[in-house]
């Protein structure tokens, strides 16, 4: 409400005694404004004009203080009108007309700058009826405003809750009702498999949590990780991370497998690959294909690709090469045990090679020829152009065979083939039969087509 008159502030300290009191109303003064701050101490506040009024004489006041006459039960009146502590706690206008014989006093303001508590409104006053639905709020409530005395008689263990859906009928519901189909920190009884179950029902990713930092998601697209840090980055799909930190930085990479605590670590864009073990692959960033199993057996390279690593350490130091630990001195297939720094092979099949003939590229790739002939026999080496189709050989292939006629009943003698050249220190190409009818031959490709052939046990 806005004034044109002349105005007047008057400041409350609390004393109730200020200098300014009372009122002269011959002043010409018609509007004040009362400010300030406090509590009323000693003594009543009694504001009343000085001087011999006439009809029609009006003052106005603006009350912009905060009072406190509760605290020392003491009171306050303007004109001979009190104003309660809600009204002092308020800001209201306040016009004063004397009507020739009294002083007429009206007090208006709004209720939403004032605040109001229990000693201000008597029991029952606003019914449920009188608030709109959602009216009262948390923001509305001072602290500790609601108290046990506040409340209904309730039943022990019991909450108000409403059972009757569109009406307002609260009951006292049993706690331990609520609280039936919930997952009790100290376990479940009673559960049925498939019925009951820790999840979701919609297509929204189950989270689970350490420390406040996930530890743990199953989306519904196609990733699954299981650890604190495992695969949060991730925003590609058909990755599953199992450990603390478990493809921790990847991104973008698909179709990858870490198990293992910082398994597969610093993967961000590559695909495709997979580590078994404490630290393995933990390197490798944009690398695919490769494979990882074993603590610490990794890639030299952070972009490697189908590089095998198996074994404590192992480390793959080159595209498409198996690596073993270095202190691995021998490797076992079956009946074949290879020392390592050899060539390693693995023997796949035995052939029999009875008769004077060329063998066949497939019976030398067995690697391991038997003869039981009763006449000498001479067995001529495939052409290097269908040996090293069938073995794959490129210039420095390395192969051996072994030949067995202690079963045998006379000799076999090794021949060597189109594309193939004895070497100078090749040794005899005759097998005796009998218990020293063995031999070992190594062939050594100079190209894919041709190969240097010598006998080397």
């Amino acid at each position: 409400m806005a004034f044109n008159l002349p105005t007047s502030r008057l400041t409350l300290d609390g004393t109730g005694a200020e200098a300014w009191m009372p009122l002269p109303i011959s002043d010409i003064t018609e509007r004040y404004i009362i400010d300030g701050t406090g509590i009323v101490a000693i003594g009543n506040y009694t504001i009343v004009p000085s001087g011999v009024p006439v009809a029609g004489d009006t003052l106005l006041f603006e009350y912009e203080a905060t009072l406190d006459i509760t605290t020392n039960g003491t009171t306050f009146s303007l004109f001979g009108t009190a104003l309660t502590q809600l009204q002092l706690n308020s800001k209201l206008n306040i016009e004063c007309y004397y009507n020739g014989s009294a002083w007429k006093v009206k007090i208006t303001g709004s209720l939403d700058q004032a605040y109001l508590d229990g000693n201000n409104i008597t029991n029952l006053a606003i019914g449920t009826s009188d608030l709109a639905d959602l009216s009262v709020t948390t923001g509305k409530l001072a602290n500790n405003a609601v108290t046990n005395a506040k409340m209904a008689t309730m039943a022990a263990y019991t909450v108000k809750a409403n059972n009757t859906a569109g009406v307002a009928v609260p009951t006292d519901v049993v706690i331990s009702t609520l609280l039936g189909n919930a997952w009790g920190i100290t376990g479940n009884a009673g559960t049925v498999a498939g019925t009951n179950f820790i999840g979701t029902t919609d297509n929204i990713d189950l989270v689970f949590k350490v420390n406040n930092g996930e530890a743990g998601r199953i989306d519904y697209s196609s990733n699954t990780s299981i650890g604190y840090g495992a695969l949060i980055d991730n925003i590609d799909a058909n990755n599953s991370a199992f450990g603390h930190s478990s493809l921790r930085k990847n991104t973008t990479g698909a179709d990858n497998t870490g198990i293992g605590i910082t398994s597969l670590f610093s993967v961000t864009t590559g695909n495709n690959n997979v580590g078994i073990g404490s630290a393995s692959g933990y390197i490798l960033v944009n690398g695919n294909d490769n494979t990882f199993v074993g603590c610490n057996s990794s890639s030299s390279s952070t972009s490697g690709i189908n590089r095998i690593a198996l074994g404590y350490g192992a480390l793959a130091t080159a595209d498409y090469q198996f690596a073993i630990p270095t202190d691995i001195t021998t490797v076992e297939f079956g009946q074949a045990v290879i020392t390592t720094g050899t060539n390693i092979q693995k023997r796949l099949n035995t052939s029999a090679v009875n008769a004077t003939g060329t063998a066949t590229a497939a019976q030398i790739k067995s690697g391991y020829i038997t003869s039981t002939s009763l006449a000498p026999t001479t067995i001529t080496m495939p052409t290097g152009t269908l040996l090293g189709a069938a073995l794959g050989a490129s210039q420095g292939t390395v192969f051996k065979v072994y030949f067995d006629n202690t079963a045998g009943n006379n000799t076999v003698t090794i021949a060597v083939g189109v594309n193939a050249i004895q070497s100078a220190f090749g040794g005899t190409l005759t097998i005796p039969s009998g218990v020293t009818g063995q031999a070992e031959f190594t062939l050594m490709f100079s190209s894919a087509t041709a190969y240097t052939f010598s006998r080397t046990a």
